[in-house]
């Protein structure tokens, strides 16, 4: 499936690591308002998924209702560390942006739910902040004043393997233009949004002002800073 530039690159690459069919099911561990969904739609229009989004936040999930509206999407109510499913139902598992939220007891739980809950040989897409050994890199990246979490490659895969995953593919991306990005999403959010409202359309559907731009300056040195960059994300099977 090709993917457009005008969409963040972690989401590019988990389509592409996902590579979603008719035959999957996709389970969204802490999916938000489903925009994996929405982009997995908007460009590709056959062979679709079955959908579950698992995240704790309803006013996120009420959004996901709102836009999705498709016999394919199932929309629950749960904790990545107690997921409301049977054993080994799951084709393929997303935990994206995920497990910096959550504290190391948290991370290890988290990813033996989604074992528990992927057939044999069922796959793990996860992405996360990366611990960079560039200090600028680290310096710029927001995530640490969020609180969030930052994960060594080694980190990562200790992790994954002691839940029972071996890794097919990892990937670590993102430079000093990826922050632009995101402090333009923050710039949007928390400071324009609090001048013009949602007169036209909802927070959830709104473009903001240069999105395109923005993320397409972004991608310019998405690989060049090698394993120094700000992000990865991993393919993992169980």
């Amino acid at each position: 499936m090709k993917t457009p530039l005008n969409i963040s690159l972690h989401y590019e690459l988990a389509i592409i690591f996902l590579r979603p069919n008719e035959k999957d099911i996709l389970c969204d561990i802490g999916g938000g308002d489903g925009v994996l969904w929405r982009i997995i739609t908007l460009y590709q229009s056959t062979n679709l998924p079955m959908y579950v989004l698992i995240d704790i936040d309803q006013k996120a999930l009420r959004r996901a209702k709102y836009a999705s509206r498709s016999t394919h999407t199932h929309i629950i109510c749960g904790s990545a560390t107690a997921l409301p499913l049977r054993k080994g139902v799951i084709t393929k598992v997303t935990c994206l942006e995920l497990i910096e939220h959550l504290s190391l007891n948290g991370v290890n739980i988290a990813l033996n739910e989604a074992h528990r809950v992927l057939k044999n040989r069922g796959f793990l897409v996860l992405s996360t902040p990366h611990y960079s050994s560039s200090f600028l890199i680290n310096l710029l990246d927001y995530g640490w004043l969020a609180g969030h979490k930052h994960f060594k490659v080694a980190e990562v895969k200790a992790l994954l393997s002691k839940a029972g995953f071996k890794v097919l593919n990892l990937k670590i991306f993102g430079g000093l233009l990826s922050y632009l990005g995101g402090y333009w999403i923050i710039f949007w959010l928390f400071i324009l949004k609090r001048l013009v409202g949602n007169k036209i359309t909802p927070l959830y559907y709104s473009v903001m002002p240069l999105e395109n731009l923005v993320l397409r300056i972004s991608r310019i040195d998405a690989y060049k800073l090698g394993k120094r960059g700000r992000q990865l994300i991993v393919k993992a099977v169980t």
